[in-house]
């Protein structure tokens, strides 16, 4: 797995509140069943060939390569070289067609008085995009709700230099 330049306690909340909603959503379904799945895919930088032409001889400039978006910032999930992909996917009722555009909404729920403030789905999101991430919402395999999470990940080498451990852990004095 690649290296995430992140704070762990930010990616525990986001996983916290698909998972929550999972729980809900498969409670007192014949057979209930929550997939999380994690895996890598390769980012969209690491097609590009490894040399441009004017690089000079022996030297890799492959990390320094960034894509930008539409506003001209750098778009961390695109320029990076492998991304981070977790899913979350439920065998409940899934979420409706009608509400699909609004899962990230603020204050958005379809959940009743007391049960859910709608505010869950829409901090997952704030909080994965300030990772440089991307969430989206869908049908998962059992027609039930999917939670697609991407993340841009990094080499071990890039995680240590830009002062995060490649483990996770605390690095010890």
């Amino acid at each position: 797995m690649p290296g995430l330049v992140i704070e762990p306690h930010r990616l525990e909340q986001v996983l916290v509140n698909p998972l929550l909603n999972a729980l809900d959503a498969v409670d007192g379904t014949e057979h209930a069943r929550i997939l999380v799945r994690l895996e890598e895919e390769e980012g969209e930088i690491s097609r590009w060939p490894k040399r441009r032409e004017a690089d000079p001889p022996g030297i890799n400039y492959m990390h320094r390569r960034r894509l930008l978006d539409e506003e001209g910032r750098v778009d961390l999930l695109a320029s990076a070289p492998r991304i981070t992909v977790i899913e979350v996917s439920d065998n409940g009722p899934g979420i409706a067609a009608e509400h699909m555009d609004r899962v990230f909404d603020p204050f958005f729920t379809t959940k009743e008085p007391g049960k859910g403030t709608g505010l869950g789905l829409s901090i997952c999101a704030r909080l994965v995009e300030g990772m440089g991430g991307h969430i989206e919402a869908g049908t998962g395999p059992e027609a039930g709700a999917r939670f697609v999470i991407r993340l841009p990940g990094t080499t071990s080498l890039e995680a240590t230099t830009l002062g995060a451990s490649p483990s996770h852990e605390p690095e010890k004095p």
